[in-house]
Parts: C-alpha cells; sequence; structure tokens
C-alpha cells in the first residue's frame, strides 16, 4: 500500500518485483486489498496487458491510521530508553537487517 501510495498508477508487475514476489501471489494480494476496497486497478492506457495501482480514499485513510500507530509506538520506544540505548539499538537492529542481504 505504501508503494502504491507513493507511486500513483505503478505496475502491478513493478510492485510485485519490488517486492520479490511471483505474479500470481501478488495478484491474489491485490485481489484481496481491492476487494477490501482499498486499491483500485484499472488497465494501463499505454499497455493494454499492464494494470495499474491506485489507492482508494478508504486505503489511504488506513494507511494514514497505521502511520499514526507506528508513531505513537516510536514515541513510546523513544521515551523508554536513553539516547545512548537508543544508539545501541538502532546499531544492533541494522545488524540484524543486514542479515538479510
Amino acid at each position: 500500500m505504501w508503494l502504491v501510495q507513493g507511486n500513483p498508477g505503478v505496475a502491478q508487475g513493478a510492485i510485485g518485483n519490488a517486492l520479490g514476489m511471483d505474479r500470481a501471489t501478488m495478484m491474489a494480494l491485490v485481489d484481496r486489498l481491492e476487494a477490501r476496497g482499498l486499491l483500485r486497478r484499472s488497465r494501463s492506457r499505454i499497455d493494454a496487458r499492464r494494470r495499474e495501482l491506485h489507492g482508494t480514499p478508504a486505503g489511504m485513510q488506513l494507511l494514514q491510521a497505521v502511520q499514526d500507530r507506528i508513531d505513537r509506538h516510536g514515541g513510546r520506544i523513544k521515551r523508554e530508553f536513553n539516547p545512548a540505548e537508543l544508539r545501541t539499538l538502532q546499531r544492533l537492529l541494522q545488524r540484524l537487517q543486514d542479515l538479510e542481504r
């Protein structure tokens, strides 16, 4: 949803590639999001085989609610740790993330 919000009209296949999803998995995900009224899929004017994705107002509202929750959680984390502890936590989390590469 964030990728679609930041790139309105992005090709469904491009999102799948960015997320490392095969075509069938991406289609199933988009089908579910569309059924919930969070995404709208349309045929490209440039290439009829291509499907473009757009967030709906309900989808954008949900993303905002999620972002607000993330921000509140981040604030709570920052209040629980002093600056040195936060730096250590960020360093350790980065090391974990680097293991994925």
